[in-house]
């Protein structure tokens, strides 16, 4: 910039008053050597080397080299965060993916555990169902499963289904939606009981019986057992 650019009236004018050491227009921009002062700034891209200001608002703000700073608002508790080996008391809310192995976990509230566990806030928990309507409530396909308190010092095991009790291969005992108890080869009280349609012809232990499953009139009630091979006739049907 020269006094020849400038048009007008001025007596006292030099180019000594237009230029300073602080601002100097030339073929790479503005360039400010001491301090700028503006209320207000507008520039698609700022590059300084020092840069001072009691407030800075950013949408983006990306750090090629080091950032430093006296202060930095939140930054202790990331630190705490980040460096700690426990999470900050005023973390409320998260959005965990992985926590690894857990040795302790207590959860105020419901809780759901891959879609399959559930525990509600009343001391309920459902298996593949969030509707517990009993202590532990488990459904799988079309068949549950109710066990929970019916009355004092009283558990009560219940389903909507056929229950099988077994082991192994066995189907020890059989609950019908009837109402109906199917008990294969009982032993009660030591006593061994058994269905057959003939006197028995295998070794059993004395005391065993062996109840006619084809019973008519005049035929034996069943047979009991008096060791080895030797069965006795309990009574004839009259």
């Amino acid at each position: 910039m020269n006094a020849g650019m400038i048009t007008g009236d001025f007596k006292h004018l030099s180019t000594e008053l237009l230029s300073t050491p602080e601002l100097d227009v030339d073929a790479n921009g503005v360039q400010v050597t001491h301090a700028l002062h503006s209320p207000d700034i507008t520039s698609e891209n700022l590059n300084t080397n020092n840069l001072n200001a009691q407030e800075i608002t950013v949408d983006k703000l990306t750090v090629t080299g080091l950032l430093t700073a006296d202060s930095i608002q939140g930054l202790s508790e990331l630190q705490d965060f980040v460096a700690g080996d426990s999470l900050p008391k005023t973390i409320i809310n998260s959005n965990l993916k992985s926590v690894g192995n857990l040795s302790d976990l207590v959860v105020v509230g419901e809780t759901l555990l891959g879609n399959t566990l559930y525990a509600s806030s009343t001391k309920r928990v459902g298996i593949n169902t969030d509707e517990p309507t009993s202590t532990l409530t488990l459904w799988d396909e079309e068949t549950n499963l109710n066990i929970g308190k019916s009355k004092q010092h009283t558990v009560e095991i219940r389903s909507k289904s056929n229950m099988e009790i077994g082991s192994a291969t066995h189907n020890n005992i059989v609950l019908t939606q009837d109402g109906e108890t199917k008990i294969s080869n009982p032993v009660l009280a030591g006593t061994r009981h058994s269905s057959v349609t003939e006197t028995p012809g295998h070794s059993g232990e004395k005391g065993d019986i062996a109840w006619n499953s084809n019973p008519a009139v005049g035929q034996p009630v069943g047979w009991i057992c008096l060791g080895g091979t030797v069965w006795a006739i309990i009574g004839q049907a009259q």
